[in-house]
């Protein structure tokens, strides 16, 4: 009765092997269930436009003196935040923790940058908390903080698109 199901799932992971890669097969890194895909940095890149156009509309809100679009805005970034942050979690950070031996300057540099994400989200979260939890209007202070958090978010895709996103090979591939 369940073959169907069976015989789908089948087909459906032989397409998907076919289409991450140019490389024949997919391969799982080691001790994981995680392989290289294709379009996934392309992907990152796409999210951290949607960011900053997210990003944007919050700013241009508070500028217009939208208070209620400003709330929007931050909930839909924190939405899309959060999204892009697990991705990059699961798919990029653990593929380069396996990927890369223990010691090496490329996985040293991931876990930190992990690590700092980490850091980044958490205030992040807890601004967009505090700003979408009241009923007031965003001040000075808001704006001060949505600055800063505008600054660090560029810089931090800056670095993401230029130095880490290099470290994500397909494990065939040379690894220095």
């Amino acid at each position: 009765m369940f073959g169907f199901f069976k015989q789908k799932k089948q087909t459906t992971e032989e397409i998907t092997s076919s289409e991450d890669s140019t490389f024949e097969e997919k391969i799982y890194l080691k001790g994981t269930k995680i392989s290289w895909h294709q379009n996934l940095i392309d992907e990152f890149i796409d999210e951290h436009k949607q960011l900053v156009t997210l990003f944007t509309s919050i700013s241009n809100a508070y500028d217009q003196k939208d208070f209620i679009s400003v709330r929007q805005y931050l909930k839909e970034f924190k939405r899309a935040l959060i999204a892009h942050i697990l991705k990059e979690n699961i798919l990029l950070y653990v593929y380069l923790k396996y990927l890369y031996t223990e010691g090496s300057i490329n996985r040293e540099l991931a876990k930190s940058m992990q690590k700092e994400m980490s850091a980044i989200g958490s205030v992040v979260f807890t601004f967009i908390q505090q700003a979408t939890e009241t009923n007031a209007e965003p001040d000075d202070t808001f704006k001060k903080k949505l600055d800063a958090i505008g600054k660090q978010l560029i810089e931090r895709i800056q670095i993401e698109e230029n130095s880490l996103y290099g470290l994500y090979v397909h494990p065939k591939m040379e690894i220095a």
